[in-house]
């Protein structure tokens, strides 16, 4: 069992929640762990902005808003940086 979350526009999964995450000591995770879309891929920023486009703190759960997502570059040698 894994649970991912990806957008139309994006090009890949923004995130994921590994199959490990879905249980705590042997049993089903708690439905708050198992609604989540897990945690972003490490080459994506994600925030949500809510209606003031303001950034949303990631702990405050359950709030409407715009998901952003800025995918990081690495600097590639001799490329653009």
């Amino acid at each position: 069992m894994a649970g991912a979350y990806g957008q139309v526009g994006a090009f890949a999964a923004i995130a994921y929640l590994r199959p490990e995450e879905h249980l705590v000591d042997g049993k089903t995770a708690p439905d708050t762990r198992l609604s989540s879309y897990g945690r972003p891929y490490p080459l994506i920023d994600v925030r949500i902005l809510d209606e003031k486009v303001v950034a949303v703190s990631v702990d405050l759960p359950a709030l409407a808003g715009r998901v952003i997502l800025d995918p990081r570059r690495p600097a590639h040698p001799g490329g653009p940086r």
